[in-house]
């Protein structure tokens, strides 16, 4: 990671922090091999898996004072926002 910039390293471990726990929490795919369908290079649009949770909050946003937007998901869901989110606002080009 010495080839990025400081602000970069500094503001990718929040945003990851951030995006896990908008879902209501994370986990560890660790080791395990790519899930059916996955193609490298291949990036379905965010938007195809946006609020789908592992653990849906429920409630009302305080930020916006409407029902949080979460359905339930897989982690498979989760992981293909991030990659997918990661590939759209990261500057690989």
């Amino acid at each position: 990671m010495t080839h990025l910039p400081n602000a970069v390293r500094l503001v990718m471990p929040l945003v990851g922090a951030a995006i896990l726990s908008s879902c209501g929490g994370g986990g560890s795919g660790a080791g395990s091999p790519p899930p059916a369908g996955w193609v490298q290079g291949q990036f379905a649009p965010e938007s195809n898996f946006a609020a789908m949770c592992v653990t849906p909050r429920t409630g009302i946003d305080p930020g916006t004072q409407k029902a949080y937007p979460d359905v339930q998901g897989t982690m498979l869901d989760e992981l293909n926002w991030l990659r997918s989110w990661n590939n759209d606002l990261y500057l690989w080009f």
